[in-house]
Order: C-alpha cells, then structure tokens, then sequence
C-alpha cells in the first residue's frame, strides 16, 4: 500500500500598505511660497513624507503630514504624501495630489524669495524645487539668465557643503535622494554656469563617492542600488556636458555681449580639463557599479549623448578560455592577452 502525506502548504505574509485615509494641500498655492500638508483617516501609528520630483521633502517619515515643510514647484505638479506604517517601516503607501501653483511674483520679488530660502536650508528637497522653479521662470523671461545662474550657484554651493549624503553614516537611501535632487538640477543646464559645472564635477561626486565606499567596505548597499545611483549620475552628467563651453555663433561685438551675459565661462584649457574630467568621471561609474558583482559580470549605461560599457574579470591568463571583452556593439574591445599576463 502506497501511502501519499498530504503537501504541505507554505504560507506566505506580506506587509499590509496602508489605507482608507486621505491627504490634501492647504494654503494660497503660490510658487515658493509655503503650503500645508493634512491627512486624516489613516491608522494612528502611520506616519508622513512628501515627495517631488522624485526627491523627498523630509530627511526622515514624521507623525504629523502638517509638519512636512514644503515651498510650491512652479506649474501644474503631483505632489506625492509618503504614508508608513510604524510596525510595517518598508510598507509605503504612495498619496498623490494633483496641484496647480501659481506664479505672481515680480521678477525682483521672486529672485529674492528664492536667493531667501536656498540660503537659509540645505535641504535638498527645498532646494530641488527652488532651482526648478528657477529654471521655470528663467525659461518664461520672468528673470535673466545671469540672475538663474546666481541662484543655481546657491543651490549647489548648499548641497555640496552640508548634505547627509556626504556623511559616514549615510544610508545608500540618503545617496540616491541627494543624486536625484542634483539630477532635477541639471536638468536645466543652461541655467548653470561652467563653475558650478565644475564644483559638480569635482568636489561634489567626490564627496558622494567616499559615502558609497563606505557603503561598500560595511556591505550596506546592493549592486542594484549601486547601478540605479551610477546609471543616474551617468545621465547627470551628460546634461552638464551637453552645454559646457557652448557659444553662440555670432562673432559681432553683440553676439559677444550676448555670451558674457549667457554664461561664466572657463578659460580654454580649464575648459578643456574639465571636459575631460567629466569623461573620466563617466568612466568612474561603470567601475563603481562593478564593485560588488561577480567576475563575468557587466554593466551599460546609456544617455541622450553617452555610452560608457564595464565589465569585471579576473586577471588570470591561464584559467581563462576566451578573453574577455568591453564595450558595446562596434564600440567594444577584446582585452589583450598582455595585459592580463601583466595583472596576474
């Protein structure tokens, strides 16, 4: 007799999102002028954050949404309302608000209101918004372009100085914040000047990469989070490059006075140094994205002008049956036999 257990069943339990509450916008929805988040309804250990843009509002969830402090983005806009649980903190439901700010500032009264509150914060999420808000009224003629660089350059200066993105205990979540305000910052290249381009390039990803090699040496952050920051500082800096050291083409005396009031620019060879610093640091991401994977593994990443390939392998000439190769398409190498002999 053939005697069948009966299977046995495995059950599963999933974090239960939380529902059946409400949120709204409160206030003279006004551009850069500050406005009230209220929710009601949600269970009584939920707690808040707003999200923009993809960048959050506030460092950390808090227990009262009418605390989150937020300034209006320019136009018609979703503003997201983070919702967690205490007892669930990696359950986050997502609220979205459907807005309009309105714009009725003079252009002396709007420079001011946005030099005031990048000055004053460095949050990236304030500052986020105050520079595309900037980018907003620079494209409209509402102000020049040299009074968007100023404030741009304020923007940067505050995030490149203070963020927790640069600190040792900065979580991989605090990173990825930080890039995606930058990101929604260069998103408007024109209106940045070649020194913030600069201080971008150089002092700013450097800050960033010691955090994520902290990350790493104390195996705190995935090879997939490692890819999506990399992929996104890859397209961060192909918006930089797209207008570094671009002219008019007027040669006239006007078409001159037009490019002085355009943009700062470098002078030729610090222009040229630090289009080749981008290109390196394009290069940096591929390897910094590699950090965790295994041998064999590689990684492409793609922008509206650049295309940058890695792949990690063992440098072992003897073990290895095929050399491994890099790049993509016709654009790719075979590693010579060589220089693996010389790494072994």
């Amino acid at each position: 007799v053939l005697q069948v257990a009966p299977a046995s069943i495995t059950t599963v339990e999933t974090n239960v999102l939380p529902s059946g509450g409400e949120c709204s916008i409160v206030g003279d929805l006004q551009v850069l002028q500050p406005y009230t988040v209220q929710c009601s309804g949600w269970s009584n250990d939920a707690q808040f954050n707003s999200m923009y843009n993809g960048v959050r509002l506030s460092d950390a969830f808090i227990d009262d949404a009418a605390d989150i402090f937020s300034v209006g983005p320019p136009g018609q806009v979703t503003v997201m309302i983070l919702i967690r649980s205490r007892a669930y903190l990696d359950a986050i439901a997502c609220y979205p608000i459907e807005a309009h700010f309105r714009n009725n500032q003079t252009a002396e009264e709007f420079f001011q209101n946005a030099a005031t509150i990048a000055d004053g914060t460095r949050n990236v999420g304030l500052l986020s918004i105050v520079a595309t808000a900037t980018a907003d009224a620079g494209q409209s003629g509402l102000l020049s372009v040299e009074q968007a660089q100023d404030i741009y350059a304020v923007v940067t200066d505050q995030i490149v100085s203070d963020s927790k993105a640069t600190a040792t205990n900065a979580s991989a979540d605090d990173i990825a914040n930080d890039f995606a305000a930058v990101s929604a910052i260069a998103s408007s290249p024109e209106f940045i000047g070649d020194e913030t381009i600069a201080t971008l390039t150089e002092e700013y990803l450097e800050d960033r990469y010691d955090a994520i090699d902290n990350l790493v040496a104390n195996e705190a952050i995935g090879g997939d989070e490692l890819g999506s920051m990399m992929s996104s500082v890859v397209n961060m800096l192909d918006s930089l490059a797209s207008t570094l050291g671009a002219d008019d083409d007027d040669d006239d005396d006007a078409g001159q006075r037009r490019r002085s009031r355009r943009r700062r620019r470098l002078s030729v060879d610090d222009n040229n140094a630090l289009a080749n610093k981008i290109v390196d640091r394009v290069t940096e991401c591929s390897s910094i994205a590699l950090t965790q994977a295994r041998p064999g593994r590689s990684v492409t990443f793609s922008s509206a002008s650049t295309t940058v390939s890695g792949t990690k392998f063992i440098a072992d000439n003897e073990s290895m049956q095929v050399p491994p190769s890099c790049g993509v398409d016709t654009q790719s190498i075979v590693i010579p036999p060589t220089f693996l002999e010389s790494q072994a």
